[in-house]
């Protein structure tokens, strides 16, 4: 078979992988596809909504959204533009589609990178990995990792590909903008593929003028730098505050450092220290960058970005450890991981075709397992800890008045089901007000001056019983510890409860009551 001929049935079928769970939700019901998405995404989908109908960066309607990452909103505007001008109704399955031809997207270059790295076996599982397992989620779960492995991909693509560099400034540029909008904080990932860029520009034989070779240096600095000033000059003429809600608290010292965080978690601790096992191996086949193959030296860039995203993560992240933000370590621990097997393959067999084809059909039987594994878990959905909120927001669409509000934490998924206006609790998407009136003890009283009339938890066990009355805390995490933040009521304002996970690990009630 013709080598394009081979590419191209790989391509197809990488494709048609990547759609499969999407395209179950064109024969099972909706609730399967609602599930697969994280609470997170449905930010970003009600968001562009809202954008879309000239609301403005806002999900409750009310007050002002900031703390997400801007592309990711931007790609969903013109799908959210259709349903609120052309076709309404869910469109979850629409996003699906266009989340998996990303992710398609995402395998074939990740494929295309091991490839040049390694060769064809590597590339058959680096695509494998990304296709399932922890890294699928980053790219099918409706949060910013889609895009932003592609731009990381893309750009590591570029390095590979180019021998003069200098013919490359401005797409490297363009490429390190594009990581920058997608996530801020991978700018740190920009800055360890950029240092490549700028050490082979500045040593090229075939331009010795160091001040052309500075001039040529520019885009790939000032294009990532150009997006950061963006992003911070957009949040501050949008919301009054050049640092999103949620980067302020970490940098302003509210919530402790909290090193419990990587150690409860095997899978993110396995990954930091892996991140920080390839740079030190790297480093030491290219002698920090300076000699080997061009492979390995952007590789050691790669891992010294990642090494240092990661050392980031470690000093700043005092909540909580979401899978999102380690698009480029995984991918990079892939596409290591497909090169290290296929060198110990090439090492015990001289049959290279032989042991390709091999490959090949375990790595399908793999992938297919995978998937349907996936389908039977969303098969299994009812009941769960997402179509239980689903379920209550359709609840409240049919028995609560048209003009209800309602406050809620982890607001995602009821929130984008829900008809009415439903407020964040946790208040990292809420705008400053509410951060200031949490902090000064006053955010029940401003939440009711924002007309919330019913409040709600996803889970029951937050609220306090005591003499017929039940009380229940703001779960901000910049509110103050007094009763202005706690909402308190009888317990016959109940108007809604229901268990979701019972027999499992992830059990709990979700409980919503009138504020009276």
């Amino acid at each position: 078979m013709p080598q394009l001929m081979s590419r191209r049935w790989v391509a197809g079928l990488v494709f048609a992988v990547s759609l499969v769970p999407t395209l179950f939700g064109l024969v099972g019901e909706e609730r399967m596809l609602a599930a697969s998405f994280h609470d997170d995404a449905y930010y970003y989908f009600r968001i562009a909504e809202n954008i879309a109908a000239g609301n403005g960066s806002t999900f409750d309607g009310t007050n002002p959204t900031n703390g997400y990452q801007p592309l990711w909103c931007w790609l969903l505007v013109p799908i959210a533009a259709l349903k609120v001008y052309i076709f309404p109704g869910s469109y979850l399955l629409v996003y699906g589609l266009f989340i998996a031809g990303l992710t398609a997207l995402a395998a074939l270059l990740i494929m295309k990178v091991a490839e040049q790295a390694s060769g064809v076996i590597a590339a058959m599982i680096a695509g494998s990995l990304l296709l399932y397992g922890r890294t699928t989620t980053l790219f099918t779960g409706g949060m910013e990792g889609t895009v932003l492995g592609v731009f990381i991909l893309l750009y590591v693509m570029t390095l590979l590909k180019q021998a003069d560099i200098s013919s490359a400034v401005w797409l490297l540029g363009l490429l390190g903008a594009g990581i920058v909008l997608s996530r801020v904080d991978h700018a740190i990932v920009v800055s360890g593929l950029g240092l490549f860029a700028l050490r082979e520009l500045w040593t090229s034989p075939l331009h010795p003028s160091r001040v052309k070779m500075l001039k040529k240096c520019l885009p790939i600095i000032l294009l990532p730098f150009a997006a950061l000033i963006f992003y911070f000059a957009g949040n501050w003429v949008w919301f009054g505050h050049a640092m999103p809600i949620s980067g302020a608290i970490k940098t302003t010292g509210e919530l402790s450092f909290r090193p419990e965080l990587w150690l409860r978690d095997k899978g993110v601790l396995l990954l930091c220290v892996s991140s920080f096992a390839l740079l030190v191996w790297f480093a030491l086949r290219t002698r920090l960058g300076r000699q080997g193959p061009d492979v390995e030296r952007v590789f050691f860039h790669w891992a010294l970005g990642n090494a240092m995203y990661m050392m980031f993560l470690l000093v700043s992240v005092r909540w909580v450890l979401a899978n999102w933000y380690f698009v480029s370590p995984l991918l990079q621990l892939a596409v290591v991981i497909g090169w290290g097997v296929e060198r110990a393959l090439m090492g015990i067999s001289r049959g290279r075709t032989a042991v390709q084809w091999g490959a090949a059909m375990l790595l399908g039987v793999f992938i297919l397992k995978s998937q349907i594994s996936r389908f039977e878990w969303l098969n299994r959905s009812e009941g769960t800890f997402q179509t239980e909120v689903i379920e209550a927001a359709k609840w409240c669409n049919e028995h609560l008045q048209n003009d209800a509000v309602i406050g809620l934490a982890d607001a995602g998924y009821f929130g984008y089901h829900s008809r009415h206006q439903v407020t964040n609790l946790d208040g990292l998407v809420n705008g400053w007000d509410y951060v200031e009136a949490c902090r000064g003890g006053n955010g029940v009283e401003y939440l009711r001056r924002q007309g919330v009339t019913h409040v709600a938890t996803v889970f029951g066990s937050q609220i306090t019983h005591d003499g017929g009355r039940m009380s229940y805390e703001i779960p901000a995490v910049f509110a103050a510890k007094n009763s202005g933040n706690r909402f308190t009521a009888s317990e016959q304002s109940l108007v809604y409860r229901s268990s979701y996970g019972q027999g499992t690990s992830f059990s709990g009630e979700i409980v919503l009551w009138e504020d009276r």
